[in-house]
């Protein structure tokens, strides 16, 4: 998947003083860049707040009557999960709505936006051992396709190249699954950590945390 490169990291540090909620112990990918570098996104309760780095700005964007335990940002597109399937997904730029309703099963541990062959997708990792693909269109989700995994799946996401899905959950094992137009085989699996809770894809490769 490419070759290993030197990383960098920045030694410029600044407070900021916002506060961000967790509803589940395990379950804490809840904040998200946005658009721009001075910009970010966080929950707080049942709301997700728009934070402005330079500004010190904070503005809500999504006011919930549940409280998320997985988010992300993508594409415009901002994408909540809660605690009994419940799903809502906002286009931030359009400032609408195209989702707001469950997607049945349990809790959905975790929320990814993709781009494939020009199409965006939704991921919906749920706690009753499914991932769940959603085309995403202008007007809503329509399903792609589902596949179960042996166990639940707390975070997945689909490499830059777009041949591969890597999952990480209630296991000590990272899954990679080759990605096939709408299917997804169970390629590889390697173990890295006692719990892995989340993983990135980079250019060059991608990394386990």
């Amino acid at each position: 998947m490419g070759s290993l490169a030197e990383s960098a990291f920045t030694t410029s540090q600044a407070r900021h003083d916002l506060t961000t909620t967790i509803h589940h112990w395990q379950l804490r990918d809840l904040v998200a860049a946005g658009d721009t570098s001075d910009e970010l996104l966080y929950v707080c309760d049942s709301s997700v707040f728009q934070y402005n780095l330079s500004t010190r700005e904070v503005t809500a964007v999504l006011c919930l009557d549940w409280s998320p335990n997985s988010m992300t940002y993508a594409y415009g597109m901002l994408a909540a999960g809660g605690p009994s399937s419940q799903l809502c997904l906002k286009d931030l730029r359009e400032k609408r709505v195209i989702h707001r309703d469950p997607l049945g099963g349990s809790v959905n541990n975790a929320v990814h936006i993709a781009r494939m062959a020009g199409q965006l997708l939704l991921y919906a990792c749920n706690n009753d051992h499914f991932v769940k693909v959603f085309n995403i269109g202008p007007h809503g989700l329509t399903p792609s396709t589902s596949f179960r995994t042996q166990v639940p799946i707390n975070y997945c996401a689909l490499s830059p190249d777009e041949r591969y899905l890597s999952c990480v959950g209630d296991c000590a094992e990272t899954i990679v699954y080759a990605v096939r137009e709408s299917s997804y085989t169970r390629l590889h699996s390697f173990r890295e950590a006692h719990d892995t809770g989340q993983v990135l894809f980079e250019t060059w490769g991608f990394s386990v945390a």
